[in-house]
């Protein structure tokens, strides 16, 4: 990640400094002092994002012979697009947008963010009507609770669960909690 970082910063740099140009001499001024540096940082910015996309589509080509190259550009093409969005140059930007797309990542930072993307969707069954509101529902909210201020309250829940399970939950099965 250190090669995109370092192109991104070298563009947010050019950024500022035309900003900081246009504030004290204009934009017609800043934009003199400041349009070849800025068009230099930008291509090295997609210079960077298209190598990445190359490198990328030939690595998945050379461990699946079986793709055929059309596809590998079109991979190529959307590993480029993906590669100029600067979110995706920024480590937890880049997870985080992952995640939103749809992806799983399973790094220890990263599980608050799985586990308030799985309360979501668990509450949205139960406001569609798909499912009633369970334990599992609320437990789910409460990790990710737990997970972002650092209060185990899930931890609580789930010894609490298990308490119930223990004593009630094997005098009565119908009111054992899963």
């Amino acid at each position: 990640m250190s090669e995109p970082t370092i192109s991104m910063n070298l563009l947010q740099d050019a950024g500022v400094r035309y900003f900081q140009d246009a504030r004290r001499y204009g934009k017609a001024e800043a934009f003199r002092r400041n349009g070849k540096h800025i068009a230099k940082c930008a291509y090295i910015y997609a210079l960077n994002a298209a190598v990445e996309a190359i490198l990328r589509g030939l690595m998945g080509k050379y461990r699946d012979w079986d793709e055929e190259s059309d596809e590998m550009l079109e991979n190529m093409w959307k590993e480029f697009l993906m590669n100029l969005n600067p979110l995706g140059n920024l480590p937890l930007a880049r997870d985080i947008v992952s995640k939103l797309q749809g992806y799983n990542v399973e790094r220890m930072d990263m599980a608050s963010f799985t586990s308030l993307d799985n309360a979501r969707k668990s509450w949205e069954k139960v406001v569609k009507g798909e499912k009633d509101l369970d334990y599992k529902t609320i437990y789910r909210t409460m990790q990710a609770l737990s997970q972002f201020t650092g209060i185990p309250i899930s931890s609580l829940m789930r010894d609490g669960a298990a308490l119930w399970n223990d004593t009630i939950g094997q005098v009565y099965p119908s009111l054992h909690i899963e």
